[in-house]
């Protein structure tokens, strides 16, 4: 994920790690860290496979700082990596924000993909969790002074998940030109 997020950023021009670390918190949010000791080995790694190379640049009190750019091989691994469907799994949803916030880098039809993917891992999340109120609904094993809290639970990230596949058809809809199914 923060070898997507790398590349896509030095598409946009050569940049230090400090900034990289910087832009990378901002846009996953205050929950996950990238941490320094994740993000030099990451640039290093990138550089060993030609993916990224370093120019000098100054830096201050004459400390010279490591300005990364991309190369051709990188913006190919980038593209690869923008098309790859990501895993149905926990970490999806901070994948799609990278992917989001690269989409000027990649044809609309592209970003429709992205979109469609990530929906049915959406779609696929709501429906787990209607089938799963279903049984809570009906289990005798379920305290019926603890099932309220969980059908409660369950509600929420129900409606997150609608919530959520509004927004991504209005998105689709948009870049697609087709009808919003709302």
């Amino acid at each position: 994920m923060y070898e997507l997020f790398v590349l896509g950023e030095l598409l946009d021009g050569p940049a230090h790690g400090y900034i990289l670390h910087r832009i990378v918190q901002e846009a996953i949010g205050p929950i996950r860290q990238m941490s320094w000791g994740a993000l030099y080995p990451l640039l290093k790694r990138l550089e060993h496979e030609g993916l990224i190379e370093r120019e000098p640049g100054a830096g201050g009190g004459g400390r010279e700082r490591k300005l990364y750019r991309i190369t051709a091989t990188g913006e190919t691994r980038f593209r690869a990596l923008m098309a790859k469907p990501g895993a149905y799994d926990a970490d999806y949803p901070d994948l799609l924000s990278l992917k989001l916030s690269n989409f000027h880098h990649i044809a609309v039809r592209e970003q429709v993909a992205i979109l469609r993917h990530y929906r049915g891992f959406v779609q696929f999340s709501q429906d787990y969790l209607q089938s799963h109120r279903d049984d809570v609904s009906v289990e005798p094993q379920i305290d019926d002074r603890e099932r309220p809290y969980v059908l409660s639970s369950i509600d929420r990230r129900l409606l997150l998940a609608q919530t959520e596949l509004q927004w991504l058809d209005t998105e689709i809809a948009r870049r697609s030109g087709e009808p919003t199914s709302q």
